[in-house]
């Protein structure tokens, strides 16, 4: 998911400095991977190391996975990750696999350059996803949301009523723009 944010302080001037906790990400440590540091897709990801040693795996809020042994050797295969900075070591090269899950599709954004979020004034969601701005919750500079999209039966009188966006759905080619005020 993408994310367009207007941040406007207290003397109205605009900031537009987004740093979004969305998308887990693969860096070296002190092994070597090629391509680090690498963006990971939901699901499967085959990652190649050159060089044994440390990896960091962050993972976003909302998501957890696993990294497994594949042609390298990863110690306590298969690692669980959870949300935040995950070390992972391998004493061999070759290639490991690192599966990413969404357990809930609640994403956090943080605004970098306020300290705090006093309000949103206005939140939306590109490809027919609904995001109520009443629902979106505040904790410092960190914006969480909970995209939702309209249930539609075939012959239904009515359209259903929004619901959650199930677990494991891709959002990636989905915009978010968020209007709120800070300091």
């Amino acid at each position: 998911m993408s994310t367009s944010i207007i941040a406007l302080t207290q003397d109205g001037s605009k900031i537009a400095q987004v740093s979004t906790l969305l998308g887990a990400t693969l860096n070296n440590g002190s092994g070597v991977a090629t391509g680090a540091p690498i963006t990971l897709a939901l699901g499967a990801n085959t990652v190649t190391t050159t060089t044994k040693g440390t990896f960091i795996v962050n993972v976003p809020s909302g998501s957890a996975g696993t990294v497994a042994t594949a042609g390298a050797t990863v110690t306590g295969s298969p690692v669980t990750l959870v949300p935040g900075a995950n070390v992972i070591t391998t004493t061999t090269t070759g290639t490991i696999t690192v599966t990413i899950t969404v357990s809930a599709t609640a994403e956090v954004i943080e605004v970098v350059g306020l300290r705090e979020i006093q309000a949103v004034i206005g939140a939306s969601l590109s490809g027919g996803y609904k995001l109520d701005p009443a629902a979106v919750t505040v904790a410092g500079n960190k914006v969480t949301i909970q995209p939702m999209y309209y249930h539609y039966d075939s012959g239904a009188a009515a359209d259903g009523p929004a619901v959650n966006v199930p677990t494991n759905v891709d959002l990636s080619a989905i915009t978010c723009a968020l209007t709120v005020v800070g300091y």
